[in-house]
């Protein structure tokens, strides 16, 4: 066969399971970065903190994330507020668990 200007397509597509790992790990960077940032340098507290913070880690991670479309974006959403909420409540079961012991 002859050389074409035709990229491969097995080599420039990251896979999915790349894509919507990047999503999340990207989100959740993110979530972390911006409640630092919301709560202890601007101020910021209460439900209007956590939907901002849930509203930048959608859209950053999203972004970074090369999500397109309507329905890509809400899963991304459902991706990125699910996993924060289980490692959240995960951190705060470990820390609950230290102060009462096993």
């Amino acid at each position: 066969m002859g050389a074409t200007n035709d990229p491969d397509p097995m080599e420039t597509a990251p896979s999915a399971v790349a894509k919507w790992a990047a999503v999340v790990i990207i989100g959740e960077v993110t979530v972390v970065a911006s409640i630092i940032v919301l709560t202890s340098v601007l101020k910021i507290g209460g439900w209007s903190a956590i939907l901002l913070t849930f509203a930048l880690s959608i859209l950053i991670g999203g972004r970074f994330g090369g999500v397109r479309g309507v329905v890509e974006w809400a899963i991304a959403a459902v991706l990125i507020v699910t996993v924060a909420s289980v490692s959240g409540y995960l951190f705060a079961l470990a820390i609950v668990s230290q102060i009462h012991g096993p």
